[in-house]
């Protein structure tokens, strides 16, 4: 089958299983079932709590509805996150052409994905390590930004570099004015 073929089966099979009950897994969580190695906090388990390896908990998370549904649920935090970062930016300056103004946006956002996550790192412990009360998507969020900023902030790192060697190759030239 060709390409286009193969898009349009995936799209068909994603949305006849979206409204299923079990639905589909949240984006990217199917990593997960790959890491084998033991949670450090104890889980409900079938024996009262025990540690369980992660691809477990995973399992456990999405039997009892952690999958797609849930996954855009946690997503309206990050995303309000995201909307009134960019809202605020965006009326200070609607351009946003430069790389400085786009590193602070993305510095801000990473601060407040930050402060949220360790937030719901807070409330699953709380919660008595309730892996349901994770939000998946906050951190998936956190990560975008990261890079984002780290992007960014080596733009504006390159820019500042060339500009000292093109002004200093000047000064020996004798032509800075």
């Amino acid at each position: 089958m060709n390409i286009f073929e193969a898009i349009i089966k995936t799209l068909a099979h994603f949305i006849s299983d979206i409204g299923t009950k079990s639905s589909l897994p949240a984006p990217l969580f199917n990593i997960t079932q790959a890491i084998t190695k033991e949670v450090p906090v104890n889980i409900n388990g079938k024996n009262g709590t025990e540690k369980l390896p992660l691809n477990k908990v995973a399992a456990k998370m999405y039997r009892n509805g952690y999958n797609f549904n849930h996954f855009l649920t946690m997503s309206i935090v990050p995303g309000v996150i995201e909307i009134i970062i960019r809202a605020y930016n965006w009326l200070l300056n609607p351009t946003m052409s430069n790389v400085g103004n786009k590193l602070k946006t993305s510095t801000m956002l990473t601060v407040a994905h930050g402060l949220s996550s360790a937030g719901n790192i807070l409330k699953v412990y709380l919660s008595g390590w309730n892996p349901m009360a994770f939000n998946w998507a906050q951190f998936l969020f956190l990560g975008k930004s990261i890079f984002s900023m780290k992007k960014y902030r080596d733009k504006r790192n390159n820019y500042i570099q060339n500009e000292l060697y093109k002004n200093i190759n000047q000064i020996y030239a004798g032509n800075l004015v």
